[in-house]
């Protein structure tokens, strides 16, 4: 139910489909291969770049419907999940050695500080590099950006803080003001878009 209301109140359908399937808890393979389809079907011919967040068959998904998209793990996804494996009084030590991983200037020498990095803590953490190897095909293309690029496509969180505030949009005003629902929710989108590009006050 609220998956077909939320696309009839979103003036960009394609849009809050993705943010309703693939922000429930566990879609499976086929639900985000029906979200690639929809995709197509509603006129997106190529995507550029992909980020994602780790979720299983995501990657193949969308290379199956747009096999010329570059997709790419999420960085700090990735970090948060070494993050895991890791002690406490580690963690600075272990961050700061996964750092000179993804802030190598060329993939080769973040596959060499790898290297470096399950040498050093590989008898202490051995699911952490392992877990970077993994995944590594989709880190590979951080490295073919600038600096500056490499910001903006080094986190999914943008992303999810729109669908934080989507759901909390939703989930407040849908008893009290259905009719109003989609210029609040417009309103609320813009708001958090316009933060998210506006260059920093020096």
């Amino acid at each position: 139910m609220l998956y077909n209301r939320f696309v009839r109140w979103s003036r960009t359908g394609a849009f809050a489909h993705i943010f309703v399937e693939l922000a429930r808890p566990g879609p499976d393979r086929d639900t985000i291969m029906s979200v690639m389809n929809e995709l197509k079907n509603r006129g997106v011919q190529d995507i550029l770049i992909a980020v994602v967040d780790g979720l299983k068959g995501f990657p193949e998904a969308i290379s199956a419907a747009f096999p010329e998209t570059t997709v790419q793990i999420c960085i700090v996804h990735l970090i948060r999940h070494s993050m895991n494996f890791c002690s406490w009084k580690d963690r600075k030590a272990v961050a700061a050695d996964l750092r000179s991983i993804y802030q190598a200037p060329t993939a080769a020498e973040a596959a060499r500080k790898l290297d470096a990095f399950e040498e050093k803590w590989a008898g202490k953490y051995p699911s952490i590099g392992p877990a970077w190897r993994r995944a590594w095909q989709e880190v590979i293309p951080f490295f073919a950006f600038e600096p500056a690029i490499r910001k903006i496509k080094y986190t999914t969180n943008a992303v999810e803080a729109l669908i934080g505030l989507s759901r909390t949009v939703v989930d407040a005003r849908k008893r009290r003001c259905d009719g109003c629902l989609p210029s609040i929710q417009n309103i609320a989108f813009s708001e958090r878009v316009v933060k998210f590009v506006r260059p920093a006050v020096s």
